[in-house]
């Protein structure tokens, strides 16, 4: 997410260090801190808004007590996502209390969300503050940065209805490393979620969350070990919103989701940015990876109440 502004001499940049030294590193840092106010917006547009009120999911990033980031999915009918303001995001749901990233949702607490559209591959993005619905039946996001992103690298898909009732789902299987029906999810995958986080001592906006997503074929999630896996980075906006969070803080939380049968894979760990060539040619066309070190996953079997038909892979992909 970015935060903690800087002074650039005439202006505030809305980059935080780490998103500047990958910037410069790519050779996009004076472009991107040129269009940086035009991209990143302190409130919805109102075709963001309506998008957010048509979705039946929103991916939501949040922190534990220990500040671990996880990422989740939150579901309901169509309308359950209301926008009452340009800078306001009414979720009318809760997280199940044995989902891990349920511990984040709580007043005055950070989030990061986004919202995708299968059909048309259509993504935006929301990073705010949250406070808790009156009844507990919700909560709102004041809305402190709002920004779209291109449609790579998003699978299409239809949707195939409600799968199950939300009382019909399974207890989370919860361990230190990847059980085998986790890896199979993950080593399936083609689409995963990343939740990340800001965190640069002394800034009164530290605790920046952000969600976002990552697509490629099967298998371009590489699962090394029970306790390691690893993924590509191709080219992209060079926000390097996840990365940049990456180089202030390694925690991270990932989200795999098996569309055809909601079962869903939450993963806590530490991601570290790799440049190598000969570690990245594994991915042609890859130009970094991330190495994420394992703390706890948790596998949970229908978890998602919606199916999801594949329909094609990304236009990136062919």
């Amino acid at each position: 997410m970015p935060d903690n502004p800087v002074s650039t001499g005439t202006t505030v940049s809305v980059w935080h260090e780490g998103e500047r030294k990958l910037q410069t590193f790519a050779g996009t840092r004076e472009r991107l801190e040129q269009r940086g106010h035009v991209v990143i917006r302190d409130h919805m547009p109102d075709q963001h808004r309506e998008f957010f009120a048509e979705r039946n999911q929103m991916f939501l990033s949040t922190l534990d007590a220990s500040g671990q980031p996880w990422a989740t999915v939150i579901e309901g009918e169509v309308g359950f996502v209301t926008s009452p303001t340009p800078r306001r995001l009414s979720i009318a749901a809760m997280l199940p209390l044995d989902d891990p990233a349920a511990e984040g949702i709580r007043d005055g607490a950070p989030i990061g969300a986004i919202g995708l559209e299968f059909a048309t591959r259509r993504r935006n993005r929301v990073n705010g503050i949250m406070s808790m619905s009156q009844g507990g039946q919700g909560f709102t996001i004041d809305v402190v940065q709002s920004f779209g992103n291109c449609p790579q690298y998003i699978q299409t898909r239809k949707f195939a209805g409600a799968r199950r009732s939300p009382s019909d789902g399974h207890p989370p299987v919860r361990s230190p490393g990847l059980t085998d029906a986790a890896m199979a999810v993950i080593r399936a995958a083609d689409t995963f979620f990343i939740a990340s986080r800001s965190a640069t001592p002394g800034t009164a906006r530290s605790e920046g969350l952000d969600m976002s997503h990552r697509g490629g074929r099967p298998g371009f999630v590489v699962v090394s070990s029970p306790t390691t896996l690893a993924f590509p980075d191709y080219r992209g906006n060079t926000f390097f919103n996840t990365f940049g969070n990456l180089q202030l803080d390694p925690r991270c939380g990932l989200l795999f989701i098996d569309f055809a049968t909601g079962t869903t894979v939450q993963l806590a760990g530490r991601g570290r940015v790799v440049f190598d060539p000969d570690f990245c040619s594994q991915w042609p066309g890859a130009e970094r990876a991330v190495i994420v070190e394992i703390d706890q996953s948790v596998c949970t079997e229908q978890r998602s109440e919606f199916s999801w038909e594949f329909l094609a892979y990304a236009p990136q992909l062919e």
